[in-house]
């Protein structure tokens, strides 16, 4: 049986807008059907196309015709340094590149089409053994930073983007403007649910603090958009209340932790302008999202991720024996559902796999759940230490110096604790904070100040890189 694939109704919505760009210039469903048709069907046969993505029209365009048509995306950032680009390209040896001229001085490739400032370029007439129903390959950073990626199917984007559309109550009116970068598993997923329900998304690239962002909604008139916990920092700095008397009527967080005292400030004081504010979970590898914590219950259980999206189970399962553990017990966090991914590939040789994971994600989150059946996030496996024998929980570290409006990144040195810090802050009582907090001599702790910490596209800290900016 063929698979559902995710982009099938479009024809439905033919003369509603689908697209708008940052000025408010729209393109129809019908505009998009065929335009995405005429760039989808050039390739004769299926092949793997590398997106270098730019939240733009063009972009959106060629992927959707990309998508429809059953070629395999390879989703990126058109911000790709010329090595990883290179890098990529080795790994998986893709048939076409899609993106912006620039990208190309590198490569040697034949034009084969365009749609806008994009354009499909041949660089391998290879063909490449490629599973039935893979449709995506997604990075698990969000910037192509990682040579792991995560297959996706058809089945995949089509269950999550239904799942979403319906937790979140997505109707045709509603219309979604983009401030996560497209190759980003949770601002893909936006587009995906948005296109389902056959609303509209406002493409524009300019930050929350970008003058232009607050122009673009003001012209284009959106009803939600979502955001990272840096996101809401952000909000939270220029002022929550500049959303009053616009046209949102929700917000989404997803992308990591936010902190609860800012999850509360958040949902009561858009409350009072009638905006709907739902935190999420989700990982690539479960396509984009997993759960929803509901507006009406951001107030009462800020640190709840919430529960299942339709379709998907969690379990909380004992670290040494894999068996479900009970209310308010500490285990891995399973999730099953028909959106949970096939498997990861490094290589362009692991493409023609099938569904390795089978529906089922052990996530390497640690959690609880309560009595309610609300689930909770505290920790990641891999981010728990041992220092001087007590077991130390660095996302906890991480949370208490949030709790105290420092922003702070921890990892582990020589024996010792360390913590970058971003920003001017009085290191002295930062560092005898960190101490007492962990139970440990100050010795210890190591400080190191920083004056901005390395940050994704989708605002996620980078880990990888805090050693580089000290040199450690």
């Amino acid at each position: 049986m063929r698979p559902v694939r995710l982009f099938e109704g479009l024809h439905l919505h033919a003369q509603s807008v689908a697209l708008l760009d940052a000025s408010g210039i729209a393109t129809t469903y019908q505009e998009l059907v065929d335009q995405s048709e005429d760039i989808g069907l050039l390739p004769k046969r299926r092949s793997l196309i590398l997106l270098l993505c730019s939240n733009t029209v063009d972009a959106v365009i060629g992927y959707v015709g990309f998508v429809r048509a059953g070629h395999v995306c390879v989703m990126a950032s058109a911000s790709l340094s010329s090595d990883r680009l290179d890098n990529l390209v080795k790994q998986f040896r893709p048939n076409y590149v899609f993106a912006e001229p620039s990208a190309f001085s590198q490569l040697r490739c034949k034009v084969v089409g365009t749609v806008g400032k994009y354009a499909l370029v041949q660089i391998d007439n290879d063909e490449i053994d490629l599973f039935d129903e893979l449709a995506l390959l997604m990075s698990t950073s969000g910037s192509t930073g990682s040579p792991l990626m995560v297959r996706q199917s058809y089945a995949n984007t089509w269950s999550n983007a239904d799942a979403i559309a319906r937790s979140l109550n997505l109707t045709k009116s509603d219309r979604a403007v983009t401030t996560l970068p497209m190759n980003y598993t949770y601002g893909l997923s936006i587009i995906h649910s948005q296109l389902y329900v056959g609303g509209s998304i406002v493409m524009s690239d300019s930050p929350l603090s970008h003058r232009g962002f607050w122009q673009t909604l003001e012209v284009t008139q959106p009803t939600y958009f979502g955001g990272v916990p840096y996101s809401y920092q952000m909000l939270d700095r220029l002022g929550v209340s500049r959303l009053s008397g616009s046209s949102i009527r929700m917000l989404t967080q997803a992308g990591g932790r936010l902190a609860p005292e800012l999850a509360t400030s958040v949902s009561d004081q858009v409350s009072s302008m009638d905006i709907e504010f739902y935190i999420m979970y989700g990982q690539t590898e479960a396509t984009a999202r997993m759960s929803v914590l509901h507006s009406t219950e951001v107030r009462v259980r800020p640190t709840s991720i919430g529960k299942a999206l339709s379709g998907g189970t969690f379990r909380v399962l004992d670290l040494d024996t894999g068996k479900p553990v009970g209310v308010g017990e500490v285990g891995e966090l399973e999730y099953s559902g028909p959106n949970v991914a096939l498997g990861y590939a490094e290589s362009v040789s692991d493409l023609i796999r099938g569904d390795d994971w089978n529906g089922v994600l052990r996530t390497g989150d640690l959690a609880t759940f309560d009595e309610n059946g609300f689930f909770y996030i505290v920790g990641r496996r891999k981010r728990f230490v041992k220092l001087f024998g007590n077991r130390v929980s660095l996302d906890h570290v991480e949370s208490h110096l949030s709790s105290l409006g420092i922003t702070a990144a921890c990892g582990l040195g020589d024996d010792a604790l360390r913590v970058y810090v971003e920003g001017d802050v009085d290191a002295a009582v930062v560092h005898r904070a960190v101490a007492s907090f962990v139970g440990v001599h100050e010795s210890g702790v190591h400080l190191i100040q920083v004056e901005k910490l390395p940050r994704s596209e989708s605002g996620k800290i980078e880990y990888a890189n805090l050693e580089r900016l000290t040199g450690l």
